[in-house]
């Protein structure tokens, strides 16, 4: 009888651990999307609604699971989007930009 799957190494530490944005960053609102600057790599980005508001869940206290239950809580999602899928996808697209650390 097989038990629940479990993570192991790497990932699944980084899944548990919780995601802050990069010291590195300065960021303004324009409208619904949020600018964000890193200096340190002369990048800017325009992030929007939904990108934003992940990006301002990660604030070095939340897991990504728990930054998918807040994102879930803070627009009208279908009951069959798969928060955590896209909060995770969000995650990793953020992280390859160097704008959140875990």
């Amino acid at each position: 009888m097989d038990g629940p799957k479990q993570s192991s190494g790497a990932e699944g530490e980084a899944e548990r651990l919780p995601i802050r944005r990069s010291d590195d960053i300065e960021h303004q609102s324009l409208g619904d999307e949020l600018l964000v600057m890193d200096a340190s790599k002369d990048q800017v980005h325009l992030l929007n609604p939904t990108m934003r508001t992940i990006l301002k869940l990660c604030d070095g206290t939340r897991t990504p699971d728990e930054i998918a239950e807040a994102l879930g809580e803070r627009f009208d999602c279908d009951p069959t989007t798969d928060l955590q899928t896209i909060t995770r996808e969000a995650i990793d697209s953020l992280s390859r930009l160097r704008l959140v650390v875990s």
